[in-house]
C-alpha cells in the first residue's frame, strides 16, 4: 500500500512538472518572437533616421538575439535569414512565415518602401504577440488542469 501512494505522488510530481516545462517552452516561445518583434521595429527605426545598409544595421544592433548569434559566428557571416534560421527554431510556421517574408523583402527595395514594409510586419508581428500573451495564461491554467487531471485518472486506476 505504501508503495501505491508513493507512486501516485511521484505520477502527481511529474504531470506537475510537466506541465510546467511544457508552460516554461511556450514563455520562451513568445519571448523570442518579442525579441524578433524588437528586432524588425529596430531595423525600421535605423532605416528611417540613419539610412544605413542592412547589414550594418543588424552588425550595431543591441538586440539580444544578434548578441548570442555573434557570440557563435563571425559578424561576416550575419544577415536577418541566417539569424532566423539559428534562434527562431522554437516559433511556430505562422510567426515563421511572417518573419521569412520580412528578411526575403529586406534591402530590396528604396528607403521609404523598406520602411513601410518593416512598419507593416512589425505591426502584423506586434498583434500575433499580443494575441500570443492573452492565450498565455488561458493554456498555462489548461495545461496544468489537464495534466494533473490526467495524473489523478492514472493514480484512481493504479489503486
Amino acid at each position: 500500500m505504501t508503495y501505491k501512494f508513493i507512486g501516485a505522488f511521484l505520477i502527481l510530481i511529474s504531470a506537475i512538472l510537466w506541465a510546467a516545462a511544457t508552460v516554461q517552452a511556450e514563455k520562451k516561445r513568445l519571448a523570442v518572437l518579442r525579441l524578433f518583434v524588437h528586432l524588425v521595429q529596430d531595423i525600421r527605426s535605423r532605416i528611417e533616421h540613419f539610412n544605413l545598409p542592412i547589414s550594418e544595421i543588424l552588425a550595431q544592433s543591441e538586440s539580444e538575439l544578434v548578441k548570442n548569434f555573434l557570440a557563435v559566428r563571425p559578424s561576416s557571416d550575419l544577415s536577418f535569414e541566417r539569424l532566423l534560421e539559428k534562434e527562431g527554431t522554437g516559433l511556430c510556421e505562422k510567426e515563421k512565415a511572417l518573419l521569412e517574408e520580412f528578411s526575403r523583402a529586406l534591402g530590396r527595395s528604396y528607403r521609404e518602401e523598406e520602411i513601410k514594409t518593416s512598419r507593416f510586419f512589425s505591426e502584423k508581428l506586434e498583434k500575433i504577440c499580443t494575441e500570443k500573451e492573452k492565450e498565455l495564461e488561458g493554456r498555462r491554467k489548461m495545461t496544468f488542469t489537464l495534466s494533473i487531471c490526467f495524473a489523478l485518472a492514472v493514480i484512481i486506476l493504479m489503486i
